[in-house]
C-alpha cells in the first residue's frame, strides 16, 4: 500500500472566503498518519528482541516519558548534540515498561501505556531506536548496546540537589546508579541537569488541581 495518495480535492484560498477570478486552486496532497506511525513502530524493540547496534557508537538515554513535556524534548535534543559531536547516527532511548513503572510509582502510573510512550519517542526524527525494558533489565540492555555516551536525567541519579549546571563533575552513588557498572570503560556519562520544575508528576498535579503552569523565560 502506498504511503501517500494524491488528493483530488482543492482548497479555496481567498481573504474573504470567496474564490476570485485571479485566485487559483491550491492542490493538496494527503499523507496517511498510519504510515508515519508504522515507520515509527519499526524503531521499537523489546529487551527480548534487541536490535543490532555498533559497539561504542550510540548515544543512549532512558526514562518513563509518561506525559511528554519540554524537559523530555530538551533531553532528546541534547542527545542529538552529543551524537553529532562524535559523528554518530545512533540515538537509542530506553523506555521503562508499564509493570516496572507501576512497581516504582504506584498503581496509578503510568498514565499512558508503554506502546504509546514508546511510539511518541520513536516519532521523533532524532531517535533511531527505542527499547522497552524493565528497570532490572537495564544492565542487560546496556551491555548489549555498549554506548559511547550515556545521558542520565538529573532526576534519575538519586542526587538531592536539582540545580542546573554545565561542565561540572558529579559523583554518583553506585547504589542509585547501578546500571553504570555495566557500561563499557570507554563510555562517557553525562548528567543532563535542570531546575526540577519540569516533570510529569508536576503536570499531573496541575491537571488534578486545575492550577496554571509556572512561567518560564
Amino acid at each position: 500500500m502506498q504511503d501517500y495518495a494524491k488528493s483530488e480535492r482543492t482548497a479555496e484560498h481567498s481573504p474573504d472566503g470567496l474564490r476570485g477570478d485571479a485566485m487559483s486552486d491550491i492542490q493538496a496532497t494527503t499523507a496517511a498518519a498510519s504510515a508515519v506511525q508504522a515507520r515509527a513502530r519499526a524503531k521499537v524493540f523489546f529487551s527480548t528482541t534487541l536490535p543490532k547496534v555498533p559497539p561504542n557508537a550510540a548515544v543512549v538515554t532512558k526514562g518513563t516519558f509518561d506525559l511528554i513535556h519540554a524537559g523530555h524534548l530538551a533531553l532528546i535534543a541534547f542527545c542529538a548534540e552529543q551524537a553529532a559531536a562524535i559523528a554518530s547516527q545512533q540515538i537509542v532511548v530506553i523506555v521503562e515498561s508499564d509493570d516496572s513503572v507501576r512497581a516504582r510509582k504506584g498503581p496509578k502510573r503510568p498514565i499512558q501505556p508503554q506502546e504509546q510512550r514508546a511510539l511518541q519517542i520513536a516519532l521523533l526524527s532524532d531517535v533511531q531506536i527505542v527499547i522497552l525494558a524493565r528497570k532490572d533489565e537495564l544492565p542487560q540492555v546496556l551491555e548489549h548496546v555498549q554506548p559511547a555516551v550515556y545521558v542520565k536525567g538529573i532526576d534519575t541519579t538519586g542526587a538531592v540537589n536539582t540545580t542546573e549546571s554545565s561542565d561540572q563533575t558529579m559523583a554518583l552513588a553506585v547504589a542509585s546508579n547501578v546500571e553504570l557498572t555495566f557500561l563499557p570503560q570507554t563510555c562517557r556519562v553525562v548528567v543532563f541537569t535542570d531546575d526540577g520544575s519540569l516533570s510529569t508528576s508536576a503536570l499531573i498535579r496541575q491537571i488534578q488541581t486545575g492550577s496554571s503552569a509556572p512561567n518560564h523565560p
